[in-house]
Order: C-alpha cells, then sequence, then structure tokens
C-alpha cells in the first residue's frame, strides 16, 4: 500500500514543537517588557541637578509629597517643583549653606 504521506511530512511535528517553543519564548518576554518598568516609566526619577533626599524631606521631617509634588493627584506622573517651592523653607532653613548654592543662583 502506497504511503498518503511523503517523508518529508515525519519533520512537521519536531517543526511545530520548536515554533511553538519560539513563539512561547518571544510571547513571554514580550508581556514581561510590556509590564517592565522601562515601559511603563514606573520609579521615573530625572536628572536632578541638586542633590536631593526624599528619605529626609518625606520620611524624617515629615512632610507630605503634595507640597512639592502638587500636581501628583490630577496627573499620571509626580512633577519637578519648581525653586519657589524649594525656596519657601531654604530662605530660612539652611539658607547659606553651599549645598543649596545651585538652589539660590536658580531662585535668583
Amino acid at each position: 500500500m502506497a504511503q498518503i504521506f511523503p517523508k518529508r511530512a515525519n519533520i512537521l511535528p519536531i517543526l511545530s514543537l520548536v515554533g511553538a517553543l519560539l513563539g512561547s519564548v518571544v510571547l513571554i518576554f514580550l508581556v514581561w517588557y510590556y509590564f517592565s518598568p522601562e515601559f511603563t516609566v514606573v520609579g521615573y526619577q530625572p536628572e536632578q541637578p541638586v542633590e536631593y533626599s526624599h528619605r529626609l524631606h518625606a520620611g524624617q521631617l515629615g512632610m507630605d509629597c503634595r507640597y512639592c509634588h502638587n500636581w501628583s493627584e490630577n496627573s499620571s506622573h509626580a512633577n519637578v517643583p519648581p525653586t519657589q517651592t524649594c525656596m519657601n523653607c531654604h530662605t530660612q532653613v539652611k539658607a547659606q549653606s553651599l549645598r543649596r548654592l545651585k538652589v539660590r543662583q536658580s531662585w535668583a
């Protein structure tokens, strides 16, 4: 009796398995990348010209985050505060500190 399928059809299950594995790997990578912080821009931290510590201001001093990031409730991201916001406190607190020199220069 003659064969229904040619001999090259024997490789079809192997190719299907390899294709399914490669497709699964690509799908897993795409899902991983889609939910990664790089794609969703979670944890964005712009380059800071002035050294700033959230641990000090929001942590130890207990400042409300919304004092500086006043658009955080109305926006998809927290804004970078203007110099005036910093100087509201730093005209009185550590006003002559050399670490605040860039802040004072940008405010003037």
